[in-house]
């Protein structure tokens, strides 16, 4: 999920032409983490490849989905 919300947030700044609160965050704490964890993971052997495009596939489908879910609950609040 970190490397779904680092490119999200990098996704949203490109986008939008402008800075957003998060760009910073995602890329240099999240990013550098999820490269990290993955290249740990995947040195122990616990996680193959396959597992580890499915785990990256996941992450990038929740963060992808959060802005579509927060906009029903606004929605739902009015």
């Amino acid at each position: 999920m970190e490397a779904g919300n680092t490119a999200l947030h990098a996704g949203m700044a490109v986008r939008e032409r402008r800075y957003n609160p998060g760009v910073v965050t995602g890329v240099a704490l999240m990013g550098v983490h999820a490269v990290a964890s993955a290249r740990a993971l995947r040195r122990s052997g616990r996680l193959g490849r396959r597992g580890a495009a499915a785990a990256f596939t996941i992450g990038i489908a929740i963060d992808a989905s959060l802005p579509v879910t927060m906009k029903r609950r606004m929605r739902r609040a009015r």
